[in-house]
């Protein structure tokens, strides 16, 4: 079992709003449990995670947003094959003006490649498609339903067999425009 805590800032220009925002948009808290060892087969881990701190439209809000999913792999010495799945499910927050607002679910896949340059140190790159359901504010469609596809690349460095810091940088490459820097340290009981 792996407990992770993470946290980014977000730089977007949304079609409707032009607006950037370069502060902490979220931290968030996740665990995860290995179902199955990389042996013969792939492995593969189920993961939840959840909103710490979020802010979204200038108002801060906890708890709201939960992510499933689950990542297979195969590691085939000294590269990684990997592919994630996940479902992320927001909930309403109730602005400062009284207005509920309420960011639209979407699905994941995020196939990647990792190569591990030592013991220690881990290059990641590889494409991210997102399906994202509309924004409602008050019940009503903010936005249509979109795609989005983007390029990311990462490294990790391995402080012990159990603790690791992962840094990555996430760019636009097709649909609604946005970049993301996150920073995150996972822990393994």
């Amino acid at each position: 079992m792996a407990a992770t805590c993470g946290a980014k800032t977000a730089d977007s220009t949304a079609e409707s709003s032009k607006t950037r925002d370069k502060h902490l948009s979220d931290v968030s808290l996740g665990i995860s449990h290995t179902f199955l060892k990389d042996d013969k087969n792939p492995a593969l881990i189920g993961f939840l995670e959840g909103t710490v701190y979020e802010k979204s439209r200038g108002k801060a809000s906890s708890g709201k947003s939960w992510l499933i999913g689950a990542t297979t792999y195969k590691a085939i010495d000294p590269v990684v094959l990997a592919l994630t799945a996940a479902y992320r499910i927001n909930g309403s927050k109730t602005l400062s003006d009284d207005v509920k607002y309420k960011a639209g679910n979407y699905w994941m896949l995020n196939p990647n490649i990792s190569f591990a340059a030592n013991d220690r140190i881990s290059l990641t790159g590889g494409i991210q498609w997102l399906g994202k359901q509309p924004d409602r504010l008050d019940g009503k469609k903010e936005s249509a339903r979109n795609t989005s596809t983007y390029a990311h690349l990462g490294a990790g460095f391995g402080f012990s067999k159990a603790t690791s810091l992962n840094a990555s940088a996430r760019f636009n490459i097709s649909g609604q425009s946005s970049s993301e820097l996150k920073l995150g340290v996972q822990h393994t009981f």
